[in-house]
């Protein structure tokens, strides 16, 4: 979902010796390099003793869509990730207007968290189109998204890139975000996006969800290798602690997939405890 162009700025004020910098400079010329040149955008860091500023994009959706906004390290040289605490998410249209904005529960840390963030304004409509922030904060410095909304019919004019920028090892991952809130609906992204699907479960029990859906030609391709990622929302240390399942894919043609996940024991062959399907359209 990043996009990058001709257009990129990079600031740095020292913070670390000189020749860690210039190695680690070249690293982030290296991530920001654009793929593919179009539209103007843009990517800017700023680092000021260990504080970093991070500002790119411009990344872009539709109105009323859910985006999944997180940390993404590196290079854990830089930082104890476990010291780096999220501190919030906010959403705020060009004028620095605020919008939204998401706490976690105190002491998260930053690298765990996944802010959703859906594109709709203090009525529950879809957010106009035009341009917004999108920040993640964290105790090691904001990391922030320009975010272009545009008209569904209007995602395949816009230029795609691929690219990203990173600050002291931490960079920004955006992704359309699907919930089962998204059951039976049509989900629109662009080619070369990412989506997360995040589906509630308790992997104590057993049961698992699991795509039953496999194609040949996917217009959609898993990132990870292993299925899923669980990860627990409630404290670990209590038996039979829920959490989440997550899925990442990544569209790599134009067309529409239609997704089935099942939620089963594996080893049982009765009908499954729960069935989540959507439909993904790519421009």
């Amino acid at each position: 979902m990043l996009q990058l162009a001709r257009r990129i700025t990079i600031m740095i004020t020292p913070a670390r010796p000189l020749a860690a910098l210039a190695a680690s400079a070249m690293m982030w010329l290296l991530l920001v390099a654009p793929l593919a040149l179009g539209q103007s955008a843009t990517a800017s860091v700023d680092v000021t003793n260990g504080v970093s500023n991070l500002i790119v994009g411009p990344f872009i959706a539709e109105p009323g869509a859910r985006l999944a906004i997180e940390l993404v390290c590196h290079d854990v040289s830089f930082y104890d990730l476990e010291e780096v605490i999220a501190e919030g998410c906010r959403l705020a249209d060009e004028s620095g207007s605020l919008i939204h904005s998401i706490v976690p529960p105190e002491g998260t840390a930053a690298q765990t968290w996944i802010a959703a963030v859906e594109l709709i304004d203090a009525h529950g409509d879809p957010l106009l189109a035009g341009r917004y922030h999108l920040t993640l904060e964290t105790t090691a410095g904001d990391f922030t998204a320009l975010l272009d909304i545009v008209p569904t019919q209007l995602l395949a004019s816009h230029t795609r890139f691929a690219g990203t920028a990173v600050a002291n090892g931490l960079s920004l991952r955006v992704s359309r975000l699907v919930t089962p809130a998204d059951d039976g609906k049509r989900i629109a992204i662009r080619l070369g996006d990412e989506l997360l699907i995040q589906l509630p479960g308790n992997a104590t029990t057993g049961f698992e969800w699991w795509n039953s859906v496999l194609y040949e030609y996917a217009v959609l391709r898993p990132i990870d290798e292993t299925p899923f990622e669980y990860r627990m929302e409630s404290d670990p240390g209590l038996l039979g602690a829920s959490g989440v399942f997550l899925f990442r894919y990544q569209s790599v043609a134009a067309d529409s997939q239609w997704f089935r996940f099942v939620y089963h024991r594996p080893w049982e062959s009765v009908d499954p405890a729960d069935v989540f399907e959507f439909t993904a359209v790519v421009y």
